[in-house]
């Protein structure tokens, strides 16, 4: 490896860690045009409860990568506007809390997406469908190794 590809700004960790940023900045200045007045890690929360539909507070910090305390925190918030509600449920024969969307939150949801559906769509279309499903493929590796070899306390 050449003294030139040592450098940090030469490694796949620096673009990641660049474009991950860009999206930030992008994010945050699409939710400001459209008005869309709630934190990105509310919004995150709720898509996942979209996808996953019923999870408890330790399984929504493992895909936020927070840890529990600023998780409840975020889920605490979602249930004062009641856009999530937490019920009493088993995980491996044990008690556990879980929460979900109520209606209010799937509709809420949904008036955001809408409102970035273009936005969405946009980037969609900028970037190649095969592309795009190789490099979400390949970051997907990439984080399953990082899980595998990465300590992470939550």
């Amino acid at each position: 490896m050449s003294k030139e590809e040592k450098k940090l700004t030469k490694t796949l960790f620096y673009e990641i860690e660049q474009t991950a940023k860009y999206f930030k900045f992008l994010i945050a200045q699409l939710f400001d045009k459209f008005e869309i007045k709630i934190p990105i890690e509310k919004y995150v929360v709720m898509e996942i409860l979209v996808e996953e539909k019923e999870l408890c507070q330790r399984d929504i910090a493992k895909k936020i990568l927070r840890d529990r305390a600023n998780t409840g925190k975020i889920l605490a918030s979602l249930e004062q506007e009641n856009y999530i509600e937490r019920f009493i449920d088993t995980k491996c024969g044990r008690l556990v809390k879980k929460i979900k969307l109520t209606k209010k939150g799937e509709d809420f949801l949904g008036e955001i997406n809408t409102k970035l559906s273009d936005v969405k769509q946009y980037f969609e279309c900028e970037l190649m469908r095969e592309e795009r499903t190789k490099i979400i493929e390949s970051l997907r590796k990439m984080r399953m190794f990082m899980k595998e070899n990465v300590e992470i306390k939550i």
